[in-house]
């Protein structure tokens, strides 16, 4: 009789806390979305790419790539030192 008792005690089932909300509905996430935003972007790149005289050895698309971004590091670069030597 005590091993049906306790095992009735065992497998009942705990209510809900009263706190618990339910979650909030995401909103979905679509990749076009972003692929839409970057794609004038993309297109002026390959622009810049194109227009740039680099000699006919160098592959404009990964030359364009690499200008970009020595250019940006070393646009950055005193900010960093700055905040570095705080």
């Amino acid at each position: 009789m005590l091993a049906l008792r306790s095992h009735a005690v065992l497998t009942r089932v705990r209510p809900l806390s009263l706190h618990v909300r339910p979650a909030p509905p995401q909103r979905r996430f679509f990749w076009s979305e972003i692929y839409n935003g970057l794609t004038p972007a993309a297109n002026e790149f390959l622009d810049l790419a194109i227009a740039l005289p680099f000699p006919q050895s160098f592959p404009p698309y990964a030359s364009t790539i690499i200008l970009a971004t020595v250019l940006l590091r070393l646009t950055f670069l005193p900010t960093v030192l700055w905040v570095c030597a705080r």
